[in-house]
């Protein structure tokens, strides 16, 4: 079946097609001076049809459609998880609601007027970029994630990683030699870092100790259990996300490895995930950046202006899972 309509909300209620308009739009006790019991009605033969009112077409009509929508790489992730929580709990302040939008197109989405903003968690440079700033053009609001991007009527959040990265393989490498990696796939910057690491500790690189996970949790846990359940097992690991860490730590305990004693872990991301692990998890992440992320949202929406670049500079965040030398 079709979704109902105003105009069928208006014959179950028995008014005119403006009277509802007025009503669903919070306008009934301005000019058009709506009676309580006609409001009622309204409503009632709202919440019986199960209307809901077209947000696009009305940003279409009122210039605003008082939504965000967030473009995650993935629901699942405690990234996703907590970006997603602190966009919307700050975008509930001023009354707005947040979208997900999952590898979807995001780009028609936001020129048929879908959304008034949108915070992007990854975009390419080379194609993303003229898109973007004929979206600001048009008085979107948009936060980035990008390090290659310089903001151009929308905001750009960049983060420097390699550092901290060097600095989580570092410490791996002064107590362990048998180092495995977790990786999201083979292109990924952070595999890299990897393998620079053992590169700078002379240690030699064993394809053996690395597993593709695409960041799945399912794909982590097995990974990880197939390289501990073994008498060569590492005694690190140095997994690409949080996610793919945390599966870890769940795979050290089930195979009754003591964590840091026996097997040491270190995550990348510094998600709410990391803190609250058993034990904490070490993880190479960016301070604060899901409440600054909300926030400049929020101010693009709020003030508009030339965009504006926040550094999100990444530091080793040392907890139990792998504890200082």
């Amino acid at each position: 079946m079709s979704s109902p309509t105003i105009k069928l909300v208006a014959a179950e209620a028995g008014v005119s097609v403006a009277t509802v308009s007025y009503v669903l739009s919070g306008r009934a006790g301005g000019e058009a001076r709506i009676g309580e019991q006609t409001t009622a009605r309204v409503l009632e033969a709202a919440t019986k049809l199960g209307y809901r009112p077209n947000q696009q077409a009305r940003g279409v009509r009122r210039g605003r459609t008082e939504q965000v929508c967030l473009v995650l790489r993935q629901l699942d992730s405690p990234w996703a998880k907590a970006m997603a929580d602190e966009v919307s709990r700050r975008m509930r302040e001023i009354g707005y609601s947040s979208l997900i939008l999952l590898d979807g197109d995001w780009s028609k989405f936001l020129l048929g007027r879908g959304a008034d903003g949108a915070l992007i968690d990854h975009v390419d440079p080379a194609s993303d970029g003229p898109m973007l700033k004929a979206l600001a053009q048009q008085g979107i609001a948009l936060v980035v994630h990008s390090n290659e991007l310089e903001p151009d009527g929308f905001d750009v959040i960049r983060s420097e990683e390699q550092t901290a990265l060097a600095d989580a393989m570092d410490l791996l490498t002064a107590n362990h030699t048998r180092i495995a990696c977790l990786q999201l796939t083979r292109s990924d910057s952070r595999y890299a870092a990897y393998r620079a690491g053992l590169e700078r500790a002379s240690l030699p690189y064993d394809e053996r100790l690395v597993r593709t996970t695409r960041n799945s949790r399912d794909l982590a846990y097995r990974a990880a259990v197939d390289l501990l359940d073994r008498d060569d097992r590492p005694t690190a690991i140095f997994a690409c996300s949080d996610l793919t860490a945390t599966s870890a730590i769940w795979a050290g305990h089930r195979l009754g490895l003591a964590i840091p004693q026996e097997l040491q872990i270190v995550g990348v991301g510094n998600t709410p995930d990391a803190a609250q692990s058993d034990p904490p998890l070490t993880s190479v992440g960016p301070d604060a950046v899901f409440p600054a992320a909300a926030q400049l949202l929020l101010t693009r929406l709020q003030n508009g202006g030339p965009g504006r670049l926040h550094e999100a500079p990444w530091r080793l965040h040392r907890r139990a899972s792998a504890p200082s030398r």
